[in-house]
């Protein structure tokens, strides 16, 4: 099954043109894909997700992915998340956008991604070597390679892929996630990507990909406000430079906020007596 679009169509947000939701063809062809690999052993699981073309999904077709935009991909995680997808999808296809952004195809297999905090630092030397840690990383132990977005020796930001052979992996007692570090390595690849793409903006589209991930087994306003952000999130990286960019940005993170108080049940504005608010004094 492929969730290429049939022939003679092309993939409409909702069908009613709408940007603030993801195409609900795509997503629909997602879930039965989901429900058809279900309890299928990893190996045919992952090679199932490949051969649909999900796995590059956020990748340019140039660059042998399926040009899908934020919006819609990130739907197709929240998709995988009420399915109970076990395999690393999302972190492979953000991986898929990262590489993307440095000109670099993303390899077989699934692909971790790093930095993942505000504590993770990675940087790439005169000669062209990566060091950093990051003290949590999803699937750090099993993912074949690492996209890594690094300062370059200039300060400017580049994209690396790393192979997971060559990082030490210290796992973590609390999950599949596991403390990565890199030290005097030689990526596979390595990519400038553009100015506008820094890590506190890298930071803050995976923090919007895990509310859309958590929205799927949340209430209704929770996906609303996941589905909202993701809209923001999709229109800042489409203006890149422009003008318009890091006002929309500054939205991504206000939309991130409330996003938050979905899923802790907090009102946008507080009214008196409410036990969850702030009384007036």
């Amino acid at each position: 099954m492929s969730l290429r679009p049939p022939e003679g169509r092309r993939f409409r947000r909702n069908g009613r043109g709408d940007p603030r939701h993801a195409d609900a063809l795509l997503l629909t062809m997602a879930g039965r894909l989901f429900d058809d690999l279900a309890g299928a052993p990893e190996d045919a699981l992952w090679a199932g997700l490949e051969e649909a073309g999900l796995t590059a999904a956020l990748a340019p077709e140039a660059l042998g992915g399926a040009g899908l935009g934020l919006d819609d991909g990130l739907g197709v995680m929240r998709v995988a998340a009420v399915a109970g997808l076990a395999a690393p999808l999302a972190e492979t296809m953000l991986a898929g956008w990262l590489l993307a952004r440095g000109g670099l195809r993303l390899p077989a297999g699934p692909v971790a991604i790093a930095p993942a905090a505000v504590e993770d630092r990675f940087r790439i030397d005169v000669a062209g070597l990566a060091h950093g840690r990051a003290g949590r990383v999803a699937r750090a132990g099993t993912a074949g390679h690492l996209a890594v977005l690094a300062d370059g020796p200039d300060g400017r930001a580049v994209v690396a892929l790393v192979a997971g052979a060559a990082c030490t992996v210290l796992r973590r007692e609390d999950g599949p996630a596991g403390m990565v570090i890199i030290e005097q390595v030689k990526p596979l690849a390595l990519g400038a990507v553009p100015v506008w793409l820094d890590r506190g903006r890298w930071l803050l589209m995976l923090a919007i990909a895990e509310a859309q991930r958590a929205a799927g087994a949340g209430p209704a306003e929770m996906v609303s406000a996941a589905i909202a952000a993701t809209e923001v999130l999709d229109r800042a990286v489409s203006a890149g430079d422009g003008p318009d960019g890091p006002a929309l940005w500054r939205q991504a993170g206000a939309a991130l906020c409330r996003c938050t108080r979905a899923a802790i049940d907090i009102p946008a504005d507080p009214v008196p007596g409410n036990s969850r608010g702030r009384k007036e004094t």
